[in-house]
């Protein structure tokens, strides 16, 4: 490499390169250690990808030293993992010993170690302190619940073998993000300490922990729902106790909804005009509980034509699929040659 210009090297080899160079060599040695500049330039990109481990000498007297272990453990080893998708490279900081520290460094310190563990501690399973963890959305459940639950933990030993799952908001403060009514039996239960997984602070982690808690109801895309994915949604809905939509028959409102042109719906109020049973009032209130929209913009839609000898080359369901584009409606009981008709006009 070293006798090409950089820009010649990183056009001729890929992000995979030296670690498909490594294949043979990895059944050859127990380890192979691979040297790198300090630097994101792709040759160090290419010696990052084919590691499995990355060693960081790091200072923790400089802080400059610090902060370079700290944006490759949050920032360029993250980018590696989402390409290699194996969990792979993983962060071995190494520290250097007998170095002489003052009180402000010894401050930043650390902080940046804090840094590092908050991405190093995801996903891991931690016994936590209750007064170390917030609390912001608590569970919806009957008080009789809580009281009888956390009068049962007490008598099998007080562990809570089902872990609440938090994020990390600062150094030793932790937040519920899913799982609230395990807190809340631990809580009432007088438990000092409980088991938690830590999960990052991404929105999407919340709302993936609520449903997977069944703390939250997960939500289907109508714009883009299959015919089988509404059946089963409505199916749903109707089977609830004291469902107002218990009434509606279910054949009836999932062949009209799937035949609507709902991808350019802006909202759920469009299902009440196709007389399926679903009015406006607590019916389509629970629907809005299980469906949401990204409607698509009838300018942007680009729908193909087709003359009328290529659409008699078509089937039905693929017939019907072009209507549903063009907005037609009332498709169930149309047969062939009528959609052929409708289309080729």
């Amino acid at each position: 490499m070293a006798e090409y210009p950089e820009f010649e090297y990183n056009s001729k080899m890929q992000i995979y390169t030296l670690h498909r160079k490594l294949d043979l060599a990895r059944y050859e040695y127990d380890y192979i250690f691979i040297d790198a500049a300090p630097n994101w330039r792709f040759p160090s990109q290419l010696a990052v990808y084919a590691a499995d481990v990355v060693l960081l000498p790091t200072k923790h007297n400089n802080s400059f030293s610090l902060n370079n272990a700290a944006i490759a453990i949050k920032k360029f080893l993250p980018q590696m993992q989402n390409l290699k998708k194996d969990g792979t490279p993983i962060a071995l900081p190494i520290f250097f010993n007998g170095e002489k520290i003052t009180q402000p460094l010894q401050r930043l310190s650390k902080g940046v170690f804090f840094t590092m563990m908050e991405y190093t501690d995801i996903g891991t399973l931690k016994y936590l302190y209750l007064d170390e963890i917030e609390i912001t959305n608590g569970t919806d459940a009957d008080s009789f619940l809580i009281e009888a639950t956390a009068k049962l933990l007490q008598q099998t030993g007080g562990r809570n073998w089902l872990p609440v799952i938090v994020k990390e908001l600062s150094e030793d403060r932790y937040e519920v993000i899913g799982n609230s009514f395990v807190y809340a039996v631990a809580e009432r239960a007088g438990l000092e300490r409980i088991w938690c997984i830590i999960a990052d602070g991404t929105e999407d982690a919340r709302n993936i922990s609520r449903v997977l808690a069944r703390e939250e109801t997960p939500k289907l895309n109508l714009s883009t729902a299959s015919r089988e994915e509404i059946k089963s949604a409505l199916q749903f809905l109707i089977e609830q106790p004291n469902s107002p939509l218990k009434t509606v028959k279910l054949a009836t409102a999932t062949a009209r909804i799937d035949e609507a042109p709902r991808q350019f719906w802006k909202n759920l109020d469009s299902i009440v005009a196709l007389k399926c049973g679903i009015t406006k009032g607590k019916g389509l209130d629970l629907l809005k509980t299980v469906f949401y929209l990204t409607p698509q913009s009838q300018q942007d839609a680009v729908i193909e034509e087709f003359s009328e000898e290529t659409l008699k080359l078509k089937t039905v369901s693929e017939l019907k699929t072009l209507a549903k584009e063009k907005g037609i409606v009332g498709l169930s009981k149309m047969k062939k040659a009528e959609l052929v008709k409708i289309l080729a006009q």
